[in-house]
């Protein structure tokens, strides 16, 4: 299937989320530095609620074509969070069920030396203490597109499409998590989401609200210890 271009590569737009990002960063320090102050931690420095009893339910109910969003722990997902505004949301994947494993599919940027990219990941790890504070399962009305999505998504993993750091819709070459759901959905017939003209990029607020979607399940860090 043919891709339309929504726009062109357009510089400055990327320099004016660059700006926002390293702002946002450099404001989010200070907040997480009080908050490790008033908010208990583990041996590891790590928030001391923990995500295994709310997994397993994750586990049980996942299905292929799934999308797990989850609110991340880092500067970036704060910053990401920052510029969306409509979302308690950082990040976005997409489910891959197999004999009972439950892979989540979803494009990382380059962090701690690694490369980024499309990747797989187990669930457990996807949701782990470092990675995750919230999360929640949505589930896409057609079933038939869901598994196909799931297909094309394990896809992008298996050929590793690289990280789209300009986040630019106009090409596949690259992608980010919010461009890759909608791109492997749009593969699979079903488009979550029309991207205006003039959109600089898709924030996980505009998966989220797809008229498409209904939710399964939710989770957040302060229901996660009952």
């Amino acid at each position: 299937m043919s891709l339309c271009l929504y726009r062109p590569r357009q510089r400055p737009q990327v320099y004016w989320l660059s700006t926002t990002i390293v702002l946002t960063v450099m404001v989010a320090g200070v907040i997480e530095f009080f908050a490790r102050i008033s908010h208990p931690v583990d041996e590891n420095g790590l928030p001391a609620i923990k995500f295994s009893k709310s997994i397993t339910l994750f586990h049980s109910a996942a299905q292929s074509g799934d999308l797990i969003f989850r609110r991340g722990r880092s500067l970036i997902s704060r910053a990401v969070l920052s510029a969306d505004g409509h979302s308690e949301f950082s990040h976005v994947g997409i489910v891959f069920a197999s004999n009972r494993a439950v892979w989540v599919i979803h494009a990382k940027p380059p962090e701690n030396g690694a490369l980024g990219g499309v990747v797989s990941e187990p669930l457990d790890v996807f949701l782990g203490v470092s990675e995750a504070s919230a999360a929640a399962l949505y589930r896409p009305n057609n079933s038939r597109a869901a598994d196909l999505a799931a297909s094309f998504a394990l896809g992008y993993a298996h050929t590793h499409v690289p990280f789209d750091s300009d986040f630019d819709l106009s090409t596949s070459r690259e992608m980010y998590c919010t461009e890759m759901v909608w791109r492997a959905y749009r593969r699979a017939g079903l488009d979550l989401v029309t991207p205006k003209h003039d959109e600089k990029y898709l924030l996980p607020s505009k998966i989220q609200r797809s008229p498409h979607l209904h939710l399964v399940k939710e989770i957040r860090e302060e229901e996660s210890g009952q």
